[in-house]
């Protein structure tokens, strides 16, 4: 595995995978290629329904196949 420590700051600042779960102030994070914060925006591509999107944040729904808030 190729785990590690790291200082945890904002979500986009962390490099590991493993890491990619919750930043400083315990938002949510997500790892999608790179970390990134867990919004509707920055669900992933397959979340195209609004069953999906729900599921992924409940703040979200689908619009044209795609998650918004």
């Amino acid at each position: 595995m190729n785990g590690g420590c790291e200082t945890l700051n904002s979500c986009t600042s962390i490099t590991l995978e493993a890491n990619c779960v919750k930043d400083v102030s315990g938002s949510a994070c997500i790892f999608n290629g790179s970390c990134k914060y867990k919004t509707c925006a920055n669900s992933p591509d397959t979340n195209n329904t609004h069953e999906l999107c729900y599921a992924y944040l409940s703040s979200c729904t689908a619009v044209e196949g795609k998650c918004v808030d």
